[in-house]
């Protein structure tokens, strides 16, 4: 079976998309062993399997897997940032965000929902560190406060995003991507229906706690 592999570009989005999911433990784990090895990586190109743990542990990340496995289904022997945005804003990573949802109070599925997707927003005014962005998708509108932005991403009033769990993850997608993103999104029955119940979350108050302290001066630099 051909390896799938991983350019540096793609490690780069990857590891910020790891570092910025809050369902994933915080312990040491795979996901620890995952971004420090991209982190510390200075290839650029390197199999995809090579940032589990070791072969077979039950600490190995699904999520590596399972990106092999689309990536194997697309007939794609390398994973760029292009397929990431594809796939965590896409069909495949919904099916899993509906799956992870059930492990979330009833009362807070429709947001969770949003924060679980990959989505690109428009920066409606900054700060040092946060953002109050907007998701639009046609008539369906949500607004997005204290959006936490890492250092090293620039970003002005205006500009598209992409954010996951109230992070920006990435600042570099081209528009035309970003269409293809929200035509794939307005087809997620449930997804759609939490944004036209939703005005607005104010991502600080949702989370509870300083959204800097689990990533801050970790996240990489495009």
């Amino acid at each position: 079976m051909e390896k799938i592999k991983i350019d540096e570009g793609g490690r780069k989005t990857l590891t910020n998309l790891l570092l910025s999911c809050v369902l994933m433990p915080t312990k040491l784990s795979g996901k620890q062993v995952a971004v420090s090895k991209m982190s510390s990586c200075q290839n650029s190109l390197v199999e995809l399997s090579s940032f589990q743990v070791e072969s077979n542990s039950p600490d190995n990340l699904p999520i590596l897997d399972c990106l092999q496995k689309v990536a194997r289904l697309q007939n794609k022997s390398i994973i760029d940032k292009e397929f990431l945005w594809e796939f965590f804003s896409g069909t495949d990573h919904y099916a899993d965000v509906l799956r992870d949802v059930a492990m979330v109070p009833i009362i807070s599925r429709q947001l969770w929902t949003i924060a679980h997707m990959l989505l690109p927003v428009i920066v409606d005014n900054k700060g040092e560190e946060f953002l109050n962005v907007t998701y639009k998708n046609g008539e369906n509108i949500v607004h997005l406060k204290n959006v936490y932005m890492p250092e090293h991403f620039q970003a002005k009033i205006g500009d598209t995003v992409l954010i996951h769990y109230a992070t920006v993850v990435d600042t570099t997608c081209p528009i035309a991507f970003v269409n293809k993103m929200l035509n794939t999104q307005s087809e997620f029955k449930e997804f759609i229906e939490a944004i036209k119940s939703i005005d607005k979350i104010d991502f600080k108050r949702f989370f509870m706690g300083d959204l800097t302290q689990r990533t801050k001066d970790i996240f990489v630099k495009d």
